[in-house]
């Protein structure tokens, strides 16, 4: 959890590269925690790589419809 909120303040920040570095060490090489997986969505976007969050997205919503 401590990587995935370091992942969210760091894209907040408009530091892309260390909250894609702390998301990717969150979630390891496969990402289980919705809100882990929610920030990745959120990077894909700022990456300008809609296609994934899109499909991240629902990803996350299927683990957990009632995420905000």
């Amino acid at each position: 959890l401590l990587l995935t909120r370091l992942a969210e303040l760091n894209l907040f920040f408009g530091n892309i590269k260390k909250a894609k570095a702390n998301i990717d060490l969150a979630c390891g090489q496969i990402c289980t925690n919705p809100y882990a997986k929610n920030v990745q969505g959120f990077i894909y976007l700022v990456e300008n790589n809609p296609e994934s969050a899109i499909q991240t997205f629902n990803e996350v919503i299927a683990q957990d419809p009632n995420i905000s």
